[in-house]
């Protein structure tokens, strides 16, 4: 059983009528994303990025399987013609070489590539792709990772790395694409390798437990992948959630039984308290801008007869609230939305920019976001259109998914690679992106 998954706070109820409908993605992404599988505090945090990723490639898509005509017809509808790349099933079936940046899985008879049930994205910034199986205890183990290249997936070699906390074994297998690192098959009293990696530095959430399964004691370290060398930066008092800013400058730590929230500086090793968060925050309602800046609700205050919330942009440098807006942005932390009379109406509280969508002849609302760019529409509902829309460039673009395609189709962005994953019925269609 996996005790650090198990948030102890409970949220006030001022902020449920908030939170209904990311819980409610949150646990529809569970199913077909690696909301399924990926271990610990990441779970209901993937489907957000998976699922926009089809708004980035509004221009300039090259597909690699497109056997289905029912899907390439989809795809041609919605994007325009473009060229379709077949891939050369024979090419490169064995080297394991890194520096040709060939693929290890190609298509297979049909043009298709199957990436259901045992494969999916992960990492971050949707860096990997893992193929994995469940044990005996329906622990997650993770076979093969790959990255994702044109013309397919390219076998990544993992690597293991073994440490020990204050006498206790840990280890964890990992890969690495440019700056992010994806830890998997962990053992031991490791919870989780933040994303970022800087040469041969990583950070890492360790833990020990109790003769009753609790945690006694938690903390953040540096590892040094090639000496192998563990150094505690924190004390033994960690036992938080964490969240790591973009670019692995700070983590923000929630103190769960203390209900506050502080800010520790990998590169000072120091931790500060940041009182103006508020100590029922969940990780997922904390928006970063920057590494050292985010976005996060504040204050209640009534208009019309109607309770709403301020959004506090606050500097951890500081600690202190830079800014404070009235009102609060179900998309990122930032944008807020109304719909009426087929007008999809979205503000971004920040900075008051405005933009709308015409003739939305559905009631949608906001399925996830990443970016500048947000999904709107209704999963549970066949008959509904998809609305993908590019919030800084004020474009927007309508799906008519096909009834008997929406039920399955998943979709799957490698932010860092421009490319993307569209998977439907254990058939997957891999989509270079050249341009918005």
């Amino acid at each position: 059983m996996d005790y650090k998954k198990l948030d102890k706070i409970k949220t006030p109820e001022k902020w449920l009528d908030l939170l209904d409908t990311a819980v409610k993605f949150e646990k529809e992404g569970q199913d077909s994303s690696e909301n399924s599988v990926v271990k610990k505090k990441r779970q209901g945090m993937r489907m957000a990025a998976i699922l926009i990723c089809i708004l980035v490639c509004i221009t300039g898509i090259t597909a690699a399987a497109t056997s289905s005509d029912t899907f390439r017809e989809f795809l041609s509808n919605v994007f325009g013609q473009h060229k379709v790349t077949e891939i050369d099933r024979e090419q490169n079936k064995d080297t394991q070489s890194s520096n040709l940046k060939m693929p290890d899985i190609v298509a297979e008879s049909d043009d298709t590539v199957d990436l259901k049930e045992n494969m999916s994205v992960a990492g971050k910034q949707e860096s990997f792709v893992s193929e994995y199986h469940y044990d005996k205890e329906d622990n997650e183990v993770v076979d093969y990772v790959y990255e994702v290249v044109k013309g397919g997936l390219r076998k990544l070699e993992p690597v293991q790395f073994q440490g020990n906390y204050d006498g206790k074994q840990f280890s964890f297998e990992y890969a690495t694409v440019g700056s992010e690192i994806y830890g998997f098959n962990y053992s031991g009293g490791i919870d989780e390798v933040f994303h970022y990696v800087n040469g041969d530095t990583v950070y890492a959430d360790l833990y020990q437990m109790n003769a009753d399964n609790e945690i006694k004691k938690e903390c953040i370290a540096e590892l040094n992948l090639r000496t192998g060398e563990v150094t505690k930066l924190s004390g033994d008092k960690m036992i938080c959630n964490f969240i790591m800013s973009p670019g692995g400058k700070v983590i923000l730590c929630n103190h769960r039984s203390d209900c506050y929230w502080s800010v520790f500086d990998l590169a000072e090793k120091t931790e500060k308290r940041v009182d103006n968060i508020d100590g029922y925050a969940h990780t997922d309602e904390i928006g970063f801008v920057d590494d050292y800046h985010i976005l996060t609700l504040g204050e209640p205050y009534f208009k019309n007869n109607t309770e709403y919330y301020t959004t506090r942009l606050i500097n951890l440098s500081t600690g202190k609230v830079d800014k404070e807006y009235d009102g609060y942005g179900e998309i990122n932390m930032q944008w807020s939305y109304t719909l009426k009379d087929k007008t999809l109406n979205l503000v971004c509280i920040t900075n008051n920019k405005t933009f709308s969508v015409e003739n939305v002849d559905a009631d949608v609302q906001p399925m996830s976001s990443a970016g500048d760019y947000v999904l709107f529409g209704n999963w549970e509902e066949d008959d509904t259109p998809i609305y993908l829309i590019n919030l800084q460039n004020q474009t927007s673009l309508k799906l008519d998914i096909p009834k008997a395609m929406k039920s399955n189709l998943e979709i799957h962005l490698v932010k860092n690679k421009k490319m993307m994953l569209l998977a439907n019925d254990k058939k997957a269609y891999l989509v270079d992106i050249s341009s918005l």
